[in-house]
């Protein structure tokens, strides 16, 4: 899945942020009665959802000055009652599941990123793979180096079948604008190859590990495969129009 997004506002800080979600079939927006029953505190979506997104949080709560980070929440289990602590950027709550990397300088893979994402007066794109037990997370401002690594996560071995892809927003007392321009879905299967993600260019970095160039990034991670994605549904949610719902609110896409 790739989606571009443009987040703006005129003040020097904005918030809160936005999200990339994959969730169960249960959570297929016209399936409920109320057309807000989706709508709650996790950068929109109800606290109870099942399923896991990637966030991109762009107010900084618990002024670490680590915003806007990327970072990825789940939630595969149908009766549990999650504490979500949004006042800490949701660091109690974030997935840190990394990957085995021998080539990082910790032994593992990054589970967040800090990304200038707001007020770039152009479209930034957010690429997720999710192969073989493992999500990748890549991020391109379009400031001339193309896509950069961000985080890699595994995830149970989930089959998403009859799941669907949702976007929510939120905002508060300071807000930002967040139009998606685009979303593109891609095939990938069983027998693709892993690329190792220390292996390419961070999020934050100004020079290129071993020669892998950003094009070449891209056709790695995009052509590589004939399966299936996330083996999900097509249904999108996003949020209604933030005059009526001007904190926190998703609609569906397809409406």
């Amino acid at each position: 899945m790739e989606f571009k997004v443009k987040v703006y506002s005129k003040p020097h800080f904005g918030g809160d942020g936005l999200a990339f979600w994959v969730l169960t079939g249960d959570h297929d927006p016209t399936f409920p009665s109320e057309p807000d029953s989706l709508n709650g505190p996790v950068f929109g979506l109800k606290s109870d959802f099942t399923g896991f997104g990637v966030v991109i949080d762009v107010y900084d709560n618990d002024n670490r000055r680590n915003n806007p980070a990327v970072y990825v929440l789940k939630n595969f289990d149908d009766d549990a009652e999650i504490a979500w602590d949004g006042d800490n950027d949701y660091a109690a709550n974030m997935v840190t599941d990394t990957v085995v990397s021998p080539l990082s300088k910790n032994g593992k893979s990054d589970h967040s990123c800090v990304a200038d994402v707001r007020n770039l007066g152009r479209d930034m794109s957010v690429l997720v793979k999710y192969l073989h037990k493992t999500l990748h997370v890549y991020i391109n401002t379009d400031d001339g180096s193309n896509w950069k690594y961000c985080l890699s996560v595994t995830l149970e071995d989930q089959s998403f079948v009859e799941s669907h892809f949702a976007f929510t927003a939120a905002t508060g007392q300071v807000a930002d604008n967040h139009e998606i321009t685009s979303i593109t879905t891609r095939y990938l299967s069983e027998d693709d190859v892993d690329v190792d993600d220390d292996l390419l260019v961070h999020v934050g970095q100004r020079s290129k590990r071993i020669g892998v160039t950003g094009s070449m990034i891209h056709w790695l991670i995009f052509i590589l495969g004939t399966g299936q994605l996330f083996m999900a549904g097509y249904q999108v949610v996003t949020f209604n129009n933030n005059k009526k719902y001007p904190a926190k609110c998703a609609k569906s896409l397809n409406e």
